[in-house]
């Protein structure tokens, strides 16, 4: 995965949610996205646009353990996501960010995390674009 600075990233724990980035950059040229209507638009424009929510997010409560799943956002202007949990009347806690599966550069792979919690909480998870802001969350799931 590469940050925004075109620097090679990997998620050094997921736990704690570090990814660990080498100071190496590179220079790529603006590529072409292909338009239906045949206008196109450049990598820096498709950049600008946020990246879309993950899909068919589920968690699976055991016990003390809930796994949470999804399917990437088949967007390749990401960088992972941040999955967050709240539990009663809580505030939203950022729990856990992933970066993209290796080789999955279309993101179109299936993500998980596990949670060891007792209480029954409610999850959402949210895709990062290169620019490290946010897309929109998910709906939330118990």
């Amino acid at each position: 995965m590469r940050n925004l600075a075109g620097r090679d990233c990997v998620v050094a724990s997921v736990a704690v949610g570090l990814i660990a980035c080498s100071t190496a950059t590179h220079a790529e040229p603006p590529r072409e996205i292909p338009d239906p209507d045949g206008g196109g638009i450049t990598s820096e424009e498709d950049a600008l646009i946020p990246p879309g929510p993950p899909v068919k997010v589920r968690v699976s409560p055991r016990a003390s353990l809930h796994t949470v799943t999804w399917v990437g956002t088949r967007d390749d202007q990401i960088i992972g996501y941040q999955v967050y949990r709240r539990c009663a009347n809580e505030e939203w806690q950022a729990i856990a960010s992933l970066g993209l599966l290796p080789g999955d550069d279309r993101n179109q792979g299936a993500y998980s995390i596990e949670d060891s919690f007792t209480r029954k909480c409610e999850y959402t998870v949210a895709a990062i674009g290169r620019d490290g802001k946010r897309g929109p969350k998910t709906a939330d799931v118990r």
